[in-house]
């Protein structure tokens, strides 16, 4: 099981990749953000500032997504090119690069337009990757911790069980598939003035490509529809989707909230001390569920 602590750093194990790598002297350290499964530091040296990501969990495959996300920085993509992957006191650890740009908050429909056009791009040049095991539609993903939530809440554990088994009926397995972002939103993305600078969290995976879409769709209200619009017409000017896919991406949307779900209820259980709060967002999405 995961720890909660916070995972702790040395400048001099810092110093010692930066020299391994070429990468100048350590002249500061400086936490950006603690998430629920990684934390990330600004690493500025004499030559330039790179990003240290620092996982909390030992399982994560360093090598494939460095190998991934360099063959897209490649093809210009806006990735952080990802310079050493390392372990720092037993932590899977990488450096990369630093991306120029800033999230915007309020996005309008040219921004959306912008971040369909990107994503579509992206996909359009996805279908390289063929893995030798196929996978599991991500839904399916969450089946080895589903039943330890159970006794975590009965009273709601039935009604999520039932949406999976919808969804297990429901499901188009014909849908193209290649390497999707995995976790593009709106604050994942930074942009200078009107365009994309930098995407971030980069967690590559072999899945239908508009799981990517259905995860920004989701997060845009559902009466705006002009939003919705321009994001999808800005995908379709780089990648047309195909019926079954625009036929689909209702159901996929619905996948992905109950994706989110079952994700926090996986976390309250790897984060006991924290155990309240994933529960409490996750009943609150399950609430949504119901109005849709």
């Amino acid at each position: 099981m995961q720890t909660e602590a916070t995972p702790q750093i040395r400048k001099e194990d810092i110093q010692h990749i930066l020299e391994k790598n070429g990468l100048g002297l350590l002249r500061y350290l400086k936490p950006i953000s603690k998430g629920v499964e990684s934390s990330t530091y600004s690493l500025i040296t004499e030559k330039e500032t790179f990003v240290l990501t620092l996982f909390d969990a030992d399982y994560v495959d360093l090598s494939n997504l460095k190998e991934i996300t360099n063959h897209f920085c490649g093809m210009g993509f806006p990735f952080a090119q990802i310079l050493a992957t390392t372990y720092i006191q037993t932590r899977p650890a990488l450096l990369s690069t630093h991306l120029p740009g800033k999230v915007k908050i309020n996005l309008d429909e040219s921004d959306y337009r912008e971040i369909g056009f990107f994503l579509g791009n992206f996909h359009k040049c996805s279908d390289f990757y063929k893995p030798t095991n196929q996978s599991l539609p991500f839904i399916w993903q969450f089946s080895d911790i589903f039943y330890e939530i159970k006794s975590n809440i009965p009273n709601e554990f039935h009604k999520l069980e039932q949406e999976i088994f919808f969804l297990e009926e429901k499901w188009p397995h014909e849908l193209p598939k290649g390497i999707i972002h995995g976790d593009i939103w709106p604050k994942n993305i930074l942009f200078q003035e009107d365009s994309i600078s930098g995407v971030l969290d980069f967690n590559p995976t072999y899945d239908p490509y508009i799981i990517d879409l259905a995860n920004i769709l989701k997060g845009i209200p559902k009466d705006n529809t002009p939003l919705q619009e321009s994001l999808i017409r800005g995908y379709e000017l780089a990648r047309p989707l195909t019926t079954v896919e625009f036929e689909s991406l209702d159901l996929v949307i619905y996948a992905k909230m109950l994706a989110s779900i079952l994700y926090l209820l996986e976390k309250s259980i790897l984060f006991p001390k924290r155990r309240d709060q994933f529960q409490t967002y996750a009943l609150l999405n399950l609430l949504k569920l119901d109005l849709l």
